[in-house]
């Protein structure tokens, strides 16, 4: 179950950093992750300084930097726990990127779906959200697979780097503690 839930997470994701039209492109495979046995005593802050983010994970995750053909480097940070999975990704888009605020709801009340079609999900809501004043979107998801647990993620536009956060557990403190340390760095 863990190897489908990390390839439909990965296919969904991937496509994201190609810019404003997202598609569905083939995913290369996933490598296995090793598995970790959680526990409240083990979440430690993850933090990256390229990535100019911190978080909260109940383990350490595995780092991961792909280029599309265009150019566009997307990056992430998994951790893949039995009945777990705890993703941050983000990309920048080009040098001299801008939207108005319109354009950016646009952006943002698309790429949740791009994620769903990705990664063979339905979509079951969403919210506009803020982090530092930063606009952002919250959704929640379903895998098609009635066993994956369900799942919440977390987009912010921060200048020109989108960041998207993903929690999927049966235990839905887990997946809060880990959305809502998420923190921008300076």
């Amino acid at each position: 179950m863990k190897s489908k839930l990390l390839f439909a997470i990965a296919a969904a994701t991937l496509p994201l950093g190609g810019g404003l039209s997202v598609s569905a492109n083939p995913a290369p495979p996933v490598r296995p992750l090793v598995s970790q046995q959680p526990t409240s005593a083990n979440w430690q802050e993850f933090a990256s300084n390229d990535g100019k983010f911190a978080v909260l994970m109940p383990g350490v995750p595995e780092a991961d930097s792909k280029t599309d053909p265009n150019g566009n480097v997307n990056h992430s940070f998994m951790l893949a726990l039995d009945e777990e999975l705890y993703l941050i990704n983000y990309f920048d888009f080009p040098e001299g990127f801008s939207a108005d605020s319109a354009q950016v709801r646009e952006l943002l009340d698309t790429l949740p779906n791009s994620f769903a079609q990705g990664a063979s999900a339905r979509l079951v809501g969403d919210r506009n959200i803020t982090l530092d004043g930063h606009p952002g979107k919250e959704f929640q998801f379903a895998l098609a697979n009635e066993q994956a647990p369900p799942g919440i993620g977390r987009l912010y536009l921060v200048d020109r780097r989108i960041y998207l956060a993903i929690a999927m557990t049966p235990q839905s403190q887990k997946a809060q503690r880990f959305l809502e340390s998420f923190r921008i760095l300076s």
